[in-house]
């Protein structure tokens, strides 16, 4: 404290903001290292006069913070120029983007926000808001994303993972993700040492999750020392000053504010507020009295207890951190003053007297002033303040206000609000007790300026002094001095006093005033269903009214509201889906499925509405198809077998175009061969060849052997060749045996092949050979890759009057428009001018084709083996005819059948009185019936009667003579198809009925 102000004591409440002026930056956007003493008193000592002097409700009313009542960072604030935050107490944040959005997955599925929430370490995260709710995070995190969302409509959609600065290498799942991003590479050094961050994961839905919601982030702040926790400081606990790794988190605002007036390490060894080294300016008493205060418990209107007095606030560290001081300051109703000697502070109501003096202790020869009343615009009888509302999402809140209807009347003003924002207090109880307190502590208007002897020396300004004056009628009544001027010669202190009165802080459970009930958890959305939905089997029917295909019809009420609705079907039974999709008309109320329906199947389908809401599908429904197979309505025989005839036309081109084929190989081979005899060396930088050659001769005979072997190389291409030849003459009769073999490899493409021929004549009357040749390929094209391999076999014999010829090809291709495999055999003969060919064709494509197409006047299967096995040959395809001994067809459709008359038909029978029958189409049946009747003396009557399906279809009376004889009947019936029961009965006793029989004789139409 500087000499000039040595002997002036200035009381400095909490809402003289401008007093607390900030000292230098540590660096830019960091106010840092500011402190409290020296010219912060200079400044104010002269204007602390009885005319300043103000109430705890005026100094609270001084200066608007800038948050006003809310938090300081309620949406997540982005770019560069945003200002490092801390975070003391337990408060909420929106954080501020470390850098702009990532996304990755399958069309960018997954978004990633990186939000800073605290430039300190230590902080802890609570909870997490997203739009309207809290989210329950569960215990087992995600591998890379963090903590999931398990409850509510984000389960499955959202993960959070916390830093808390702590950290000491990047984090793996950014590295792994994005450290190769195009323009914002997360490199690993990117560690946020020092920084409490959180990484959020979005996983995108149309209906759950088409944006991201705003967030918040509930945090208790930074470790603290708290002095009253540290044994070798007076007080009992671990916590040590120099070791901030024993620190805690604390909402105790005095703590707090301790915290600041000494100052707070900051990452980088900067330091955030007063940065008093000498803890003596900070009395140990005086602080802790002020601690222990605001954690007295006080009793809630809930029969619950809570601490007096609690804080929290995000600060930006631009602010001064006076500033942020003050509000603290408000949160604990505390007064700090500078004593000469250090800071000094109380919280909440004012001490116990440490001075009593009467009218006789006053020096009546100095300076006397009564001030009974305030002027009018610093009176007030009413008051209101804004809040963060932890209930209500943090949100800025209005408490109660508290109005007092005497004080209102005796002010001739009427009601006078006092409005006030308390960004540091989130309790709205603790708001309540404020406001009560400050506006009783409002109303002690007496303010005195006197002048006591030295034996008031001990008095400083927190400290309280009872005054009993017959004067002035006060009976021991509390002041509290807001300015001391002491006279170093005689020992004289003039005191400015403030009248108080502890009562005003007192707080009893009724004076609670309703608060807004927060925000009920929103009620678990109630997804959309399908009203209505229903599915039924139909049927496809054609202009003449033929059963063309079965389906299935989805039903709905056409009254429902959404832009579409959502279908999926599958086999009864199984889970995978077989059938999707979606239709957006939903007024039309049905729609028809017939694409990929199987007839005679049974079915399970389910459905859910297309809203920008959640939905839910409906409970799946059974249905099964109609047995409409396809028939010849559906098939166009005609031109199935033009397109068979177009694909062998196309097919046999292929097959003989491998004689082309490999033609094209040899010259391929041939260019090789001249360009590595001539020494090309504008093409190989390297060659190297090798040569053996026999070759005898007698008469008119020769044998000759031959093998050339090159490899040569250049810096784009390598290529290696080998021709080996048997060759043998007598006369014009010749024999021949060659290979030719070819490797080579380009700096985009790669061959492979190898030619082998097998040659023997007889002059020009005949000759016979053998050409099999084996190729693979591969290459880039402009397309993309390409891969392809052929093996080719033909063997062709011929003479003067007659050739044959054999061949068998297979070639695979794969390249990026699919891929393709076709085998050919084929067999050719021709004589005297007939030429016969058989061909089978085998073709397989990616593109979801296949067909095998034989050509030939003749196609059998026969089973049966050895060389005198007696084969069957149950199936023939003979000149365009098909034959077959015996098949078993479960279902046929034909235009026109011819069948030998009666060829078709089934009969029943039954030794009884009932008989049911089964027919598949629509047939004739003769029913046949008989029984034995007994005969009686004289003769008697009967009444016979024949039914069909529960109905009479036949009745007959007869007389019976007194013999025993037997009774048939025949009856013909026109059914449809479908089950038909029949049965005959008797009248009269049935005990002389026997031995009934039945018999159905049935003929198909």
């Amino acid at each position: 404290m500087g000499a000039a102000v040595a002997f002036v004591g200035g009381l400095f409440s909490f809402g003289a903001g401008a007093a607390f002026a900030a000292g230098g930056t540590a660096f830019a956007g960091w106010v840092a290292g500011a402190t409290f003493g020296g010219t912060l008193l200079g400044g104010l000592a002269v204007k602390l006069l009885t005319s300043v002097a103000v109430s705890a409700l005026s100094a609270a009313m001084a200066a608007e913070p800038p948050q006003g009542g809310g938090i300081t960072i309620s949406v997540t604030a982005h770019g560069e120029q945003q200002p490092e935050t801390i975070i003391l107490g337990r408060y909420a944040t929106a954080g501020q983007a470390i850098s702009a959005p990532y996304s990755h997955g399958s069309s960018n599925r997954h978004l990633t926000q990186i939000v800073e929430l605290c430039s300190a370490p230590g902080a802890k995260l609570e909870r997490v808001q997203m739009g309207d709710e809290w989210l329950e995070l569960g215990s087992v995190p995600h591998e890379d994303y963090g903590r999931p969302v398990v409850d509510g409509k984000y389960e499955g959609r959202i993960w959070v993972k916390y830093y808390d600065g702590t950290q000491t290498e990047a984090d793996p799942y950014l590295r792994s993700k994005y450290g190769e991003h195009d323009d914002r590479p997360w490199a690993a050094d990117m560690i946020g040492a020092g920084l409490c961050y959180a990484i959020l994961t979005f996983k995108y839905d149309q209906e759950d999750l088409p944006q991201v919601p705003n967030y918040r982030f509930e945090m208790l702040g930074i470790p603290l020392y708290d002095i009253r926790k540290d044994s070798t400081a007076g007080g009992l606990g671990p916590q040590r000053l120099n070791d901030p790794a024993t620190w805690v988190a604390t909402e105790n605002p005095v703590v707090i504010c301790w915290n600041l007036m000494r100052g707070i390490p900051l990452p980088g060894g900067e330091v955030y507020g007063g940065n008093i080294a000498d803890l003596r300016q900070l009395p140990r008493a005086l602080w802790v009295a002020a601690m222990n205060r605001a954690d007295v418990q006080v009793k809630r209107q809930d029969g619950k207890t809570e601490a007096t007095y609690r804080a929290g606030l995000e600060i930006a560290l631009n602010q001064p951190p006076a500033a942020a001081l003050e509000e603290f300051l408000k949160a604990a109703s505390a007064t700090i003053a500078d004593l000469g000697y250090g800071w000094g502070i109380v919280a909440g109501p004012p001490a116990l007297p440490v001075y009593s003096f009467s009218d006789d202790d006053i020096i009546v020869s100095r300076k006397q002033e009564l001030d009974p009343f305030p002027a009018l615009q610093d009176t007030y009888n009413a008051i209101s303040a804004k809040f963060p509302d932890p209930e209500h999402f943090w949100e800025t809140k209005e408490a109660p206000q508290r109005t007092n209807a005497l004080w209102e009347a005796s002010d001739v003003f009427g009601r006078r609000m006092a409005s006030l924002s308390l960004p540091a207090v989130p309790y709205p109880r603790q708001v309540q007790r404020l406001m009560r307190a400050w506006l009783e502590d409002e109303r002690r208007f007496r303010r005195h300026v006197i002048a006591l002897p030295p034996d008031s020396a001990h008095v400083e300004l927190v400290d309280t002094m009872d005054w009993g004056s017959v004067r002035n009628g006060y009976d021991g009544k509390d002041f509290t001095p807001y300015e001391i001027l002491e006279d170093p010669r005689t020992g004289i202190r003039q005191f400015s006093l403030r009248e108080r009165d502890p009562n005003d802080y007192s707080w009893q459970p009724g004076f609670e005033l309703p608060m807004p009930p927060g925000p009920a958890r929103p009620a678990p959305i109630v997804p959309a269903d399908v009203s209505g939905f229903d599915a039924q089997a139909v049927i496809l029917t054609d202009s003449e009214g033929n059963q063309r295909m079965a389906g299935i019809r989805l039903v709905w009420n056409p009254e429902l509201i959404a832009e579409g609705l959502r279908w999926e079907l599958r086999f009864a039974g199984s889970t995978e889906i077989v059938l999707r999709g979606d239709i957006q008309n939903i007024s039309a109320g049905s729609l028809m499925l017939y694409q990929g329906i199987l007839p005679s199947t049974n079915y399970e389908v389910h459905a859910r509405l297309i809203k920008k809401r959640r939905t839910a599908w409906t409970s799946w429904r059974y249905v099964r198809t109609h047995d409409i197979r396809l028939g010849s309505h559906d098939v166009d025989f005609e031109e199935i077998k033009q397109d068979v005839r177009l694909d062998i036309d196309a097919l046999e081109e292929w097959a003989g175009g491998s004689g082309d084929a490999q033609r094209a190989l040899r010259d391929e081979i041939a260019a090789v061969r001249d360009s590595l005899a001539e020494m090309d060396f504008s093409i190989y930088s390297a060659h190297e060849k090798l040569r053996q050659e026999m070759v005898v001769e007698a008469a008119n005979s020769r044998a000759a052997f031959l093998e050339e072997v090159d490899v040569a190389v250049s810096g784009t291409e390598a290529v290696a060749l080998r021709v080996t030849t048997l060759d043998v003459t007598v006369g014009e009769n010749t024999g021949k045996i060659a290979e030719e073999s070819l490797v080579r490899a380009r700096e985009d493409n790669a061959l492979a092949t190898d030619i082998t021929t097998v040659k023997t004549a007889l002059g020009n009357k005949a000759n016979a050979s053998t050409v099999q040749s084996l190729t693979t390929r591969v290459g880039k094209t402009e397309d993309g890759l390409e891969a392809q391999a052929d093996a080719t076999t033909r063997v062709e014999a011929r003479t003067n009057r007659a050739s044959a010829s054999g061949l068998l090809r297979v070639n695979a291709t794969a390249s990026s428009d699919g891929a393709l495999t076709r085998i050919a055999i084929s067999a050719q003969a021709e004589a005297d001018g007939t030429n016969q060919t058989a061909s089978l064709f085998i073709e397989a494509g990616s593109d979801g084709t296949n067909q095998i197409l034989a050509v030939a006047d003749r196609f059998a299967i026969a089973n049966g083996r050895g060389a005198n096995a007696a084969r069957q040959v149950p199936f023939v395809v003979n000149d365009g005819q098909v034959y077959m001994d015996r098949a078993f067809i479960k279902h046929a459709d034909i235009d026109t059948l011819w069948i030998k008359d009666g060829a078709v038909g089934t009969w029943w029978s039954v030794n009884g009185a009932s008989l049911t029958v089964s027919v598949s189409y629509p047939a004739r049946l003769l029913v046949m019936t008989s029984a034995r009747i007994a005969g009686r003396s004289g003769g008697w009557s009967v009444d016979y009667q024949l039914n069909q399906n529960g109905s009479q279809a036949d009745f007959i009376t007869f007389s019976v003579s007194p013999y025993t004889w037997t009774f048939s009947s025949f009856r013909s019936f026109n059914v449809p198809a479908g089950t038909h029961d029949f049965s005959q009965s008797f009248s009269g006793d049935q005990d002389a009925i026997s031995q009934q029989r039945m018999l159905v004789l049935g003929m198909y139409r």
